[in-house]
């Protein structure tokens, strides 16, 4: 049985693109930007999938342009708004994304950005003990006030919030 037909939209870390070949004929867009519609809407004819990034906007011509055996088209990316999720559904074309991939470190970023903004009053209230502190990847990094500075180890406030 031959290998599906796919066509990626842009080079992705080798280890992804390394199972998508592997798995696959794969044929991949080198352009460091990605592909103009002229030539994505002449690629995409042919293939039974399509791995796009987010910025590759996958409407009804563009699954038209592609023919009755596109069968797949999975989104490097969290989200999906770049796809027409109705005219895939449609046509009986399956959807992916990487859904969940970023929850961690967006609240990490977003804890950050809320320390760096609390950051600014630390400096009027140090006097009752406020420490503001900035963590990524589960480790303090940085805190102001009154109190110590943050060390090596300590435990990151962020860890002990639940994201959903």
């Amino acid at each position: 049985m031959s290998k599906p037909r796919v066509y990626v939209t842009r080079i992705i870390p080798e280890a992804g693109l390394h199972l998508v070949q592997e798995a696959c004929q794969a044929r991949v867009w080198q352009g460091e930007t990605p592909p103009p519609r002229e030539v994505l809407l002449e690629e995409v004819r042919g293939p039974d999938g399509l791995l796009a990034l987010l910025t590759d906007p996958i409407d009804a011509a563009l699954m038209d342009a592609a023919g009755p055996q596109l069968r797949v088209i999975s989104n490097y990316a969290v989200g999906y708004n770049n796809i027409d999720v109705p005219a895939a559904t449609e046509r009986g074309i399956l959807m992916g994304n990487t859904p969940g991939v970023l929850t961690d470190t967006t609240a990490d970023m977003a804890f950050t950005l809320l320390m760096a903004a609390t950051h600014r009053s630390a400096g009027r209230h140090a006097h009752n003990g406020l420490v503001a502190t900035a963590c990524a990847d589960g480790k303090c990094h940085v805190a102001t006030g009154a109190e110590r500075p943050s060390r090596p180890g300590d435990r990151c406030p962020a860890e002990h919030l639940s994201y959903p």
